[in-house]
């Protein structure tokens, strides 16, 4: 579960760096009976809506060559899932 709140946080903090004026990210928690609900919200760019549906693919990534290996998504949702 570290890993993943890492990989949602390092794509929040890439998402906002280039922003003019503010830059915020917010990490909250809730407890629903015996599950945890995590949420991170950010006022970055966002992803384009035809993008959306490839985000989760092994090796995809919306950043620049070099900036991304397309794994941090992928990766968090196989750890979700299990």
């Amino acid at each position: 579960m570290e890993q993943v709140i890492i990989n949602l946080l390092t794509n929040s903090r890439d998402a906002v760096l280039n922003n003019i004026g503010s830059k915020w990210i917010r990490l909250s928690m809730a407890f629903k009976d015996k599950h945890a609900e995590i949420s991170i919200q950010d006022n970055g760019h966002g992803i384009a809506v035809e993008l959306i549906k490839r985000i989760f693919e092994p090796f995809y990534t919306t950043k620049e060559v070099g900036k991304g290996t397309g794994l941090g998504l992928s990766a968090s949702m196989v750890s979700c899932m299990t």
